[in-house]
């Protein structure tokens, strides 16, 4: 399973008490490809807008993972994967893959905010 994503490095900078003074983030367009993936189960809620509003892009808020005791056919360490959203609030994705990469495919911009625009996705 692969997935496209914007990389938050750490905050830089001070409050949002005034304006020019804020937050800054170095962001960089990241792949995160789970390998061997099974029991895919998805818990996404965008709520119903009767078709007036279009589908935003999810906000990974964290990803845990945890080792399965045993995984029936496979003599390679498995794990029990949650990826939870900040958006759409309480969203959660939940697999189990034997593996993770994460391919880098930008070097890090320093941006206001905390994601990446189509157009600063290369790849």
């Amino acid at each position: 399973m692969e997935c496209d994503a914007a990389l938050v490095g750490r905050a830089l900078g001070g409050s949002r008490r005034s304006e020019g003074d804020g937050f800054r983030f170095r962001v960089a367009p990241a792949t995160l490809v789970f390998e061997d993936v099974s029991d895919l189960r998805l818990a996404v809620d965008y709520g119903d807008s009767g078709g007036s509003e279009m589908i935003g892009e999810m906000s990974i808020g964290e990803i845990v993972r945890i080792p399965l005791a045993h995984h029936s056919g496979r003599d390679i360490p498995y794990w029990r994967w949650r990826i939870a959203l900040n958006w759409p609030s309480g969203g959660e994705i939940f697999f189990a893959a034997s593996g993770f990469r994460q391919t880098m495919r930008a070097d890090p911009v320093l941006l206001d905010q905390q994601r990446l625009s189509s157009a600063d996705r290369p790849g």
